[in-house]
């Protein structure tokens, strides 16, 4: 009993992986050794094995690797020793050349459902056929249901399979593509749960769902803005919830921050009285920009916009308003008044200090226009986002992995950084100091000559021009985002996810933000497979990795700022009977029947009771297990050796 589903990555249904950082909650449970048992060989074979499933004295495995159709999926029984092949000998379900079987199993009686995949493509993508197929003793096989899907390749030229899960026991066989569960009647099939999952499991007539149901926060604080006054940061970070960031204002001098509203993106008003941040919409294409009160009140959204800046005298927003096929440069009163097209086919835009000009990326380049939407003219056909300089004079921006001061009619092109190239440096996201003196950017390092990508990103400071380059901090961290105080003296930024501010000449690093990120919450319930009726739900702190059901309980395997927990409850009422923390390195699958719940760390095959909340180490396998499962006192699995392969099990105490 308690097949459950060994792919728990169902797409569409798992939530923001929580960055966090909360003091763990409880300890880690220590798995008592019970008497070592040893495991009884079931089934040995030449080859491997793909994957495995029990049902009562039936197992039934993929065997991977073998020329002919017909033996890749074997079903034997275990009271009579009778073996027979379930896949036909050609057909829809027998894969063509270019296809394979592979995946998970499910076993419910007799009948097995499995997987066939045919991939195609080319130099970047792959091209998936799927087919779920369910076969038995004595029936052909037949193709149940069918979906296409195209998947990018990584870096390596390697492009993951789509998942499909699977569970089986007694009368129910299931399977799930996309996070949602489908049943198999009779040879069709019908959906058996309302919502998407991230898990799920069959037992008694019943399938058991989960899922992630709140993010939680994250520790991701990003984009420091200054207030005029020097006073406060405003930044956007996702402590609260991931899945829908916030924007925040804390002292500048570091103490509990504020959340302002949602969104990111923040920036102040010349007089700080307002804010101007982006938000994410679920009812546009495009995101938005609202601005509020510097307390979040008086909201006033402005759809289809990104990218804003405000005139220096605080009257006016200029944005890029995305359209299908480009995006055009808009200019719109601070109270949401009359908006105008500035620069069609045009984005990025930025004040000059006296608020005549912009500058702003256009389809030659940088380009700039006068505020009233006359000479638009091209400065340099580089296409990079142009910065004003204080004084007005020169436009500052980043090309050719340096950065570049040029001034506004297009002349005197000077490049004021030289990263080592060759090296793998790059210069970006330049900024300048209050005074026009000094710049302040951000220098990566990338070693292209293996996988590791990106070694470093510091923050480097140096003069207009070109003199005095020097890293800001001694730290070998990766930093980003850097903003000026309003002074000069002082620059924040952003690392590892927290802000911080250091004196322009190094000193005085100091944390301004500790983020306690909230926890991420999942739901599971456990339905009729008959009658799609809710029988039962239940929830926990953390993210679902993996659900397991019997008669007498249900668990769930989650994680989060405590480590790992299986968290039990009562199948029939959905009641909490409290949780058993495990090693971090379990692996995301588990299995139950009666009141014992089986799941591995590593080979270690270890087993729950939940009446007694003990944790038993029952036998080590020779290889990590494939498809451990537990079916009455039977905990079995599948393991590789080489050249053959076995499918073993012990008897649960």
């Amino acid at each position: 009993m308690g097949h459950e589903a060994r792919r728990n990555a169902l797409a569409a249904a798992a939530g923001a992986v929580a960055l966090v950082t909360a003091a763990p909650v409880g300890a880690v449970s220590t798995a008592a050794r019970a008497p070592a048992a040893t495991p009884k060989t079931l089934v040995s074979v030449r080859g491997s094995i793909g994957d495995f499933a029990q049902d009562g004295n039936r197992v039934v495995w993929l065997w991977s690797g073998r020329r002919r159709c017909r033996d890749f999926v074997q079903l034997r029984n275990l009271r009579t020793g009778k073996q027979v092949r379930l896949a036909a000998k050609r057909g829809a379900t027998c894969p063509p050349a270019d296809g394979f079987i592979t995946g998970s199993l499910a076993l419910a009686k007799d009948r097995a459902l499995w997987a066939v995949y045919s991939a195609t493509g080319g130099n970047t993508v792959i091209n998936y056929a799927v087919y779920v197929v369910s076969g038995q003793p004595g029936a052909r096989d037949r193709v149940v249901y069918g979906f296409g899907e195209e998947v990018e390749k990584d870096d390596r030229g390697d492009a993951p399979e789509p998942e499909v899960g699977m569970a089986g026991d007694g009368p129910t066989l299931a399977f799930a593509v996309d996070g949602v569960v489908r049943r198999v009647v009779r040879g069709r099939t019908t959906r058996a749960a309302p919502f998407l999952t991230t898990a799920f499991a069959t037992a008694a007539g019943k399938i058991g769902v989960a899922r992630q149901t709140s993010p939680g926060g994250c520790v991701c604080n990003q984009s420091p803005r200054w207030s005029p006054d020097g006073a406060r940061l405003a930044f956007s970070g996702g402590q609260d919830n991931s899945a829908r960031p916030s924007v925040y204002t804390a002292t500048a001098s570091g103490g509990a921050p504020s959340r302002i509203v949602d969104g990111f993106q923040p920036l102040w008003s010349p007089d700080g009285s307002k804010l101007v941040l982006e938000q994410y919409t679920l009812s546009n294409s495009f995101d938005s920009i609202v601005i509020v009160n510097r307390d979040g009140g008086n909201p006033h959204r402005i759809d289809d916009a990104a990218d804003a800046s405000w005139s220096p005298d605080g009257t006016q927003l200029a944005f890029t308003r995305p359209r299908p096929s480009t995006e055009d440069v808009v200019v719109v009163n601070a109270d949401g008044t009359g908006e105008r097209v500035l620069a069609a086919n045009a984005g990025l835009p930025d004040w000059s200090p006296d608020g005549t000009k912009l500058a702003f990326v256009g389809r030659s380049g940088i380009e700039v226009i006068g505020a009233d939407g006359s000479n638009r003219h091209t400065v340099t056909a580089r296409f990079s986002n142009p910065k004003w300089s204080p004084d007005g004079s020169k436009l500052l921006f980043a090309a050719g992995n340096g950065l570049h001061l040029i001034s506004a009619d297009g002349t005197g092109d000077v490049q004021v950084t030289h990263p080592d190239t060759a090296g793998g440096e790059n210069d970006a996201t330049p900024t300048w100091s209050p005074s026009g003196s000094e710049i302040a950017f951000v220098r990566s390092r990338f070693d292209y000559t293996n996988d590791l990508g990106e070694q470093e990103q510091r923050i480097w400071i140096v003069n207009a021009d070109g003199t005095g380059l020097r890293p800001l901090t001694a730290r070998s961290q990766f930093e980003d985002e850097p903003a000026w105080s309003p002074t000069g003296v002082q620059i924040a930024f952003a690392s590892g996810g927290e802000l911080y501010v250091a004196s322009a000449d190094g000193t005085g690093l100091t944390q301004i933000t500790t983020t306690q990120p909230a926890e991420a919450r999942s739901e599971g319930a456990l339905f009729s497979a008959t009658s799609k009726k809710k029988l039962a739900s239940f929830a926990a702190p953390g993210y679902v990795t993996a659900v397991a059901v019997s008669p007498s309980i249900a668990a769930l395997l989650v994680q989060g700022s405590f480590g790992k927990r299986i968290e039990l409850f009562n199948p029939a009422t959905g009641a909490a009977r409290g949780g058993v923390d495990v090693d971090g390195g379990t692996a995301d699958e588990l299995s139950a029947a009666g009141r014992r719940v089986v799941f591995h760390k590593g080979p270690q095959i270890m087993v729950l009771d939940a009446a007694t909340k003990k944790i038993s180490v029952l036998a080590t396998a020779a290889r990590a297990p494939i498809g451990l499962s537990i079916e009455g006192r039977r905990i079995a699995w599948a393991e590789n050796l080489g050249p053959r392969a076995r499918i073993r099990a012990v008897t649960a105490p």
